[in-house]
């Protein structure tokens, strides 16, 4: 009799806890491991040479992951199209049962940040002086907050002038270079007036400067006209010679 007592005991606290036993099939780590690959690749579309070793995620309301309806069977989280991926983002997840009848919503907190290398200028440097390896340093930062026209590698400055003077270790932004320019103002180019059956040669001074395509006014030394032309390479200019 008391095996039967003992047995039926079990039987109600085995159903009981069977009832109680949430439906869904996926653990908290699924949802959190969807979340950041999501996260992830969204980085490194707006940042590809950013590695998946500096992206940094961090769920700051986790603990509303813990409280999940235990009728849940399912869960969609919602990616709608993300203005801004670095910094504070909330994201939302919807529950569902087994008949894909919704639940409830949770929203989670997210904040995100990466770190990538930034160019910083090693010294005072100072504006029409051409930039050298010397010049230039650099330093793995947090990209939060950061200018978007930051320039992050050495290609970009390399051979090139100093629009402005630059502090020591100052951001080196996309406005404060520029090419150094194949024809300077005052330069004596030679200018070329051709279509396809005449050509005339002429010698000319820039008025202005620029780089290759460029067009620019050049003074003629023998008829003292202003014409303007583009920029072949840094003696020759052509213009067309129905000017």
């Amino acid at each position: 009799m008391l095996k039967k007592k003992i047995f039926f005991v079990s039987l109600v606290v085995l159903t009981f806890l069977l009832i109680c036993q949430p439906l869904y099939s996926f653990e908290v780590a699924d949802i959190t491991t969807e979340l950041k690959n999501h996260i992830t690749k969204q980085v490194q579309i707006e940042y590809p040479d950013i590695v998946i070793s500096d992206i940094k995620i961090n769920i700051l309301n986790a603990q509303q992951l813990q409280k999940i309806p235990t009728a849940a069977a399912s869960y969609k989280i919602n990616f709608s199209p993300i203005k801004k991926i670095i910094g504070q983002l909330v994201l939302g997840i919807y529950f569902y049962d087994i008949n894909h009848t919704y639940l409830e919503k949770k929203s989670i907190i997210l904040e995100i940040d990466a770190y990538a290398n930034y160019l910083l200028s090693s010294r005072i440097i100072y504006a029409q002086e051409v930039f050298t390896a010397k010049d230039i340093k650099q330093k793995k930062l947090s990209i939060k907050n950061k200018p978007l026209n930051c320039l992050r590698f050495s290609k970009e400055v390399l051979g090139k002038q100093a629009l402005a003077t630059i502090g020591q270790n100052n951001l080196i932004l996309k406005w404060m270079v520029k090419d150094i320019p194949l024809v300077k103002k005052g330069d004596s180019v030679q200018v070329r007036m051709k279509n396809k059956n005449i050509e005339l040669t002429f010698l000319g001074k820039a008025l202005s400067e620029g780089r290759k395509g460029d067009i620019i006014k050049i003074k003629s030394l023998d008829y003292k006209k202003i014409l303007k032309g583009e920029i072949i390479d840094s003696k020759n200019v052509q213009i067309p010679l129905n000017y």
